[in-house]
């Protein structure tokens, strides 16, 4: 059993008690395959990861071990390269695990304490971001 299927099971429970007036029928379990269309996905924020210090496919390999819908990689320095045949590989291992790969911005406050000069001034780094190949499905 999934993580979310024991939540909805237990956030159902109330509902199949014969007092509440319910069947399985009117439980949200019933509608399963509608839900998963419209779902919002399962997954972490690299920044909550950060003292690992991985880069971006040891977060995607960590949220396919533990069977996570997506991963949101919230800077750019968490890619190993900008390279498109890199991220390509990376795309691919994500859809092997049926991963959505979300992409964060960081800091693009100039005078932010946060704010990393290493891809230049903030109107570089938002287009170096917004390079990321189409093909992950990114709406910037």
């Amino acid at each position: 059993m999934k993580r979310r299927e024991l939540l909805l099971a237990a956030t159902a429970l109330p509902m199949l008690w014969p007092s509440q007036g319910s069947t399985f029928a009117k439980s949200p379990l019933a509608d399963r395959q509608r839900r998963d269309e419209s779902k919002v996905p399962l997954g972490f924020d690299g920044h909550s990861m950060r003292a690992m210090k991985w880069k971006a496919p040891q977060f995607v390999q960590f949220a396919a071990e533990q069977n996570l819908d997506a991963v949101l990689i919230n800077n750019l320095p968490l890619f190993e390269s900008l390279e498109e045949a890199y991220l390509r590989r990376l795309k691919d291992q994500a859809d092997k695990h049926d991963l959505k790969i979300f992409m964060g911005a960081g800091s693009i406050c100039e005078n932010g304490s946060s704010f990393n000069r290493k891809y230049g001034d903030a109107a570089t780094f938002c287009r170096k971001r917004s390079m990321l190949p189409k093909s992950w499905g990114h709406q910037l």
